[in-house]
């Protein structure tokens, strides 16, 4: 595969990727200049829906883990705020 096909392809895949997945065959329709691009980039999501699958799958403990940091904030501790008894 040609340096520029492959940069079309990641591009397409990227911009699929950012769309919800409902939307993404009617943004390839349109985006794609051609059957066998369309066909690659939709071979690289199924790929990529796979690999996310197979990660809840396989660990999901650190799927959660990482879920839980980004909504749970601990609070911090000020030593100020620690009564002494």
């Amino acid at each position: 595969m040609k340096p520029e096909r492959w940069e079309q392809i990641k591009d397409l895949f990227g911009l699929a990727l950012e769309r919800e997945p409902s939307q993404r065959v009617a943004f390839l329709q349109e985006a794609c200049s051609d059957e066998e691009t369309r066909a690659e980039v939709e071979s690289l999501l199924a790929s990529h829906e796979m690999a996310e699958s197979a990660e809840i799958l396989l660990n999901p403990c650190r799927l959660l883990s990482r879920n839980l940091s980004q909504t749970v904030r601990p609070p911090s501790w000020d030593a100020a705020s620690v009564p002494i008894r």
